[in-house]
């Protein structure tokens, strides 16, 4: 609409209404404006919070954060905390707006089931009139790494079994001989238990076999040593010391296949991350060419757009990669087509600071 022409139809408007009634009509529109600027100040405040938490990696085609329809984070996986200030900056745009989440480990542009523990987070947190906002797809390819992750797992559980029977040989034996270190009885019980245990990825790490019989053993020999140390003259000691050389030694002779073992698992996982990762890549880059696409049929033009990745799948550098598996040049390219940015979290990657590393909240003055 034609300014002047609104000004206009206004005063005439206006000529007609009382002195006090335009004075009410003024002071009412000030205190809107008042109100609406005050929502606009704290709004700010409160993006600017949330983006204090991040560096400014690199842009593309923007000058200012409100014009970026596409944000991708790095994460790194094992942190907590990183996932916990994602959903806080998700939510937060959320009341803004349509957004649309795009995950890692999800197949491409396929829409993400709610039961995505991720996703149930960043429901509960949402306001039931903000949730019509949020649309949730993948970037990812995964069936050939699942694949590959299923044989390394494989080999490994086979020869780890094979050597929870001679770790149970051993415990059996220390029981015999060192059964006074031991940690506790209740302990001992709870190993004998966890040596039947089957491996499943709903048995926690930390309370596998394997790893509670190397803390056990590493505790009950260093009771035996300290022991020997304090009750120097002890009768006892010259026993007591044949019977630590003997567990130690029969500790080691399982040990030191099992440490051979996670490095070769480790050298296979990152072989197989090696040979995956392309396909990860054109995927990444096959869902950025799609954005528009899917925007256009569920008519959302304007969502803003947030990709979760892990740090290695969008850390652009100037130098080429020692691996070319790890090639990244086709998602730049791809991103020189969108309004985008890179947020990295300043307080889990140590990388030296480029000269586009900045904080985004330099990007903030025309929001």
């Amino acid at each position: 609409m034609n300014i002047n022409y609104l000004e206009s139809c206004l005063k005439n408007l206006f000529c007609y209404l009382p002195d006090s009634e335009v004075q009410n009509v003024g002071q009412i529109s000030k205190a809107m404006c008042k109100i609406a600027k005050n929502e606009l100040q704290e709004r700010d405040q409160k993006l600017e919070k949330l983006l204090s938490t991040y560096t400014l990696t690199h842009q593309f085609n923007i000058k200012n954060l409100k014009e970026a329809a596409l944000f991708l984070l790095q994460e790194r996986h094992s942190s907590s905390q990183c996932s916990l200030d994602q959903i806080e900056l998700i939510v937060f745009l959320l009341s803004r707006g349509q957004v649309i989440i795009i995950f890692e480990g999800e197949p491409s542009l396929e829409k993400v089931s709610n039961e995505n523990p991720y996703l149930k987070h960043i429901l509960s947190l949402t306001k039931s009139t903000h949730k019509e906002n949020l649309y949730a797809i993948g970037w990812d390819e995964l069936k050939e790494a699942y694949e590959l992750d299923a044989l390394i797992t494989q080999e490994f559980d086979k020869h780890n079994a094979q050597l929870n029977e001679k770790r149970y040989a051993v415990l059996l034996k220390a029981d015999e001989k060192l059964a006074k270190f031991f940690p506790s009885g209740d302990e001992l019980e709870e190993l004998k238990r966890l040596a039947t245990v089957k491996p499943s990825v709903l048995q926690p790490r930390a309370f596998s076999f394997s790893e509670y019989f190397t803390l056990f053993m590493k505790r009950t020999l260093a009771h035996g040593e300290r022991f020997l140390s304090q009750e120097i003259g002890n009768p006892e000691c010259t026993a007591i010391k044949e019977n630590l050389d003997l567990i130690a030694n029969l500790f080691n002779t399982v040990q030191s296949p099992y440490l051979d073992l996670q490095i070769k698992s480790a050298k296979d996982y990152n072989a197989m991350a090696g040979k995956t990762f392309p396909i990860r890549t054109k995927s990444l880059t096959n869902t950025l060419e799609g954005l528009d696409k899917f925007k256009s049929e569920h008519c959302i033009p304007n969502a803003v757009a947030i990709l979760i990745a892990g740090g290695e799948h969008v850390n652009f550098t100037e130098e080429e990669p020692d691996d070319p598996n790890y090639d990244l040049t086709p998602i730049k390219a791809e991103l020189t087509h969108h309004r985008a940015v890179i947020l990295r979290p300043k307080y889990l990657f140590n990388q030296a600071e480029t000269d586009c590393s900045r904080s985004p909240c330099d990007l903030l003055s025309s929001i």
